[in-house]
């Protein structure tokens, strides 16, 4: 079946989004196209072994030369000497440990991850992560200070987030989900702010995703990590509840609007 046909199924159908087939027929036909960016890697170190063949790295920015993409995204990352100090390593280990636990997801983040570069953040209880959507494979988290299970699921979910942000980007490369900027913004329950179609949409697709993992995630009912995923579960959808209706929204095509419409009911 043409991946276009696939996709247009996954939309009439999206869960679990957190699958591999799709995933892995949109990684096929993303290494043929060209990035927008190449960045430069002055270290590198594999985190994902012995997970499986795919290798996905840490890596330390080569600065040169394009430094001005990272102050353009207002991005800080940490350079390998701090990488090492850090125990960076092991810590994204940890949180590709935490995703294994359910494996279809631990497979879908390490198909569409294959690099992972550390950003600083100014807060330890602010999680930052980015990814690009002219950077194919490529995310950016930040770490916890602490080792804890806790941390290391902060961690997983930012890794998460990020990979599942990729997903849809191959998506929109195939079928557009979203027509031309116009200009219209519209609330953010996640940036608490107004926001293009499309970041709105991300953010559906996205917490949709987490949301699946903290469901199907099994951890002791009592104890920090069970409050915490009780606490996010319910945060995440109390924001999901704020869209009730986006799926009219006059700048999502009719393919954004089915998706949008499948992921916003309360189930």
């Amino acid at each position: 079946m043409p991946l276009p046909n696939i996709i247009h199924n996954f939309i009439r159908k999206p869960f679990p989004l957190i699958e591999n087939e799709l995933t892995i027929l949109l990684v096929e036909q993303a290494r043929s196209r060209q990035d927008e960016y190449v960045l430069p890697v002055a270290a590198r170190w594999s985190v994902s072994n012995p997970y499986g063949k795919e290798v996905t790295y840490l890596e330390a920015p080569g600065f040169d030369p394009l430094a001005h993409f990272y102050e353009e995204h207002g991005l800080t990352p940490i350079p390998a000497s701090e990488l090492i100090a850090f125990a960076a390593i092991n810590k994204l280990k940890r949180a590709l440990d935490m995703l294994g636990s359910v494996r279809p997801v631990l497979d879908d983040v390490l198909k569409l991850v294959r690099s992972i570069q550390i950003l600083k953040s100014e807060d330890e209880e602010i999680d930052v992560s980015y990814s690009h959507p002219g950077i194919a494979f490529s995310i950016f988290v930040s770490l916890c200070k602490d080792e804890s299970q806790l941390s290391d699921l902060r961690v997983a979910e930012s890794i998460l987030h990020e990979a599942m942000h990729l997903k849809l980007t191959l998506i929109e490369k195939i079928v557009p989900l979203v027509k031309a900027d116009t200009g219209n913004r519209y609330y953010s329950p996640w940036r608490e702010e107004l926001r293009p179609a499309r970041g709105v949409l991300h953010g559906i697709f996205v917490f949709r995703a987490i949301l699946d993992f903290f469901r199907r995630l099994e951890v002791p009912k009592s104890g920090g990590i069970a409050g915490h995923l009780r606490f996010r579960a319910d945060q995440i959808i109390g924001e999901l509840g704020q869209l009730e209706g986006f799926h009219t929204c006059p700048d999502l095509t009719a393919d954004g609007a089915t998706l949008t419409k499948n992921l916003l009911p309360s189930n």
